[in-house]
């Protein structure tokens, strides 16, 4: 019993083993010279622990005992040499991984950096390019950029009257007042190219032919006449019934505008 006890009693270096052990678990390992640090630690602590409890189970009178022990302290030893080699196997890799990842980012941006470099180089020579051309026409065909431009018109004109009867009821100098129920009367003409653009499928457009002969776009006073009767500017859509009875003295030494509505249904082929 008293051997026992003894025994007992010399076990009081485990709480010394537990706090040394919750201090390796607290330092986390970290990439780099403090990883490496870390893992020292570790196998000092480790080697501590091993040497007490060497020392320990030589003074245990029970040779038994101490035979199992130091089987025990040998599998511990070689676990720990496992690990502690896995360990700084994966700390070396990742270290690795880690400096190819940041010269691949250095080189990336210095691709990037030499590239948007280029890209703005090249545009200023396209700039120069256009600008020189544009002597050059200048002073060798002085009349080739009026000829362009009548030849623009030809083929615009040309390319309407190919597409625009295959959609149905619409003619050349139709004004859309209208695509899909949106309304086109109050925006821009910019904004009202985006809207059509950005319409798929079938077209619902409600026009209203404007007279080639009349410019009345500029004044704002395309008037429509509905199934009823009533007359209302196509740009305000405002009843003016009482404005044209009003002003029937007036209107009959100016050419009245021919205008109508229509509304059709055609494949989205393209702009009129």
């Amino acid at each position: 019993m008293g051997t026992q006890l003894d025994y007992r009693q010399r076990l009081n270096f485990v709480p010394d083993i537990v706090k040394m052990s919750d201090a390796a678990v607290q330092s986390s390992p970290i990439p780099g010279v403090l990883g490496q640090a870390w893992i020292d630690q570790v196998e000092k602590e480790f080697d501590k622990a091993f040497v007490s409890l060497d020392i320990l189970l030589g003074e245990v009178d029970s040779d038994q005992i101490t035979y199992e022990g130091r089987q025990k302290m040998t599998a511990l030893s070689s676990c720990f040499a496992q690990l502690l080699h896995k360990t700084q196997t994966l700390h070396h890799a990742l270290s690795r991984v880690q400096n190819e990842s940041n010269n691949l980012r250095d080189d990336l941006v210095s691709a990037r950096t030499v590239s948007a470099e280029r890209h703005k180089e090249s545009q200023q020579l396209l700039v120069q390019v256009h600008s020189l051309q544009c002597e050059l026409h200048s002073k060798t065909a002085p009349h080739e950029s009026d000829m362009i431009k009548k030849k623009l018109d030809l083929e615009i004109n040309a390319f309407r009257d190919e597409v625009i009867p295959s959609c149905g009821n619409v003619f050349v100098g139709d004004a859309i007042l209208s695509v899909n129920g949106i309304d086109l009367r109050t925006v821009k003409h910019q904004e009202a190219v985006e809207i059509l653009s950005t319409q798929q499928g079938d077209l619902e457009l409600e026009l209203v032919f404007v007279s080639p002969d009349e410019d009345s776009d500029d004044d704002g006073t395309v008037m429509i006449e509905d199934a009823d009767g009533t007359l209302f500017n196509m740009y305000n859509n405002n009843n003016l019934n009482s404005v044209a009875t009003g002003s029937t003295g007036a209107a009959s030494s100016e050419p009245q505008s021919s205008s109508r509505s229509s509304t059709s249904s055609r494949p989205n082929s393209g702009g009129l």
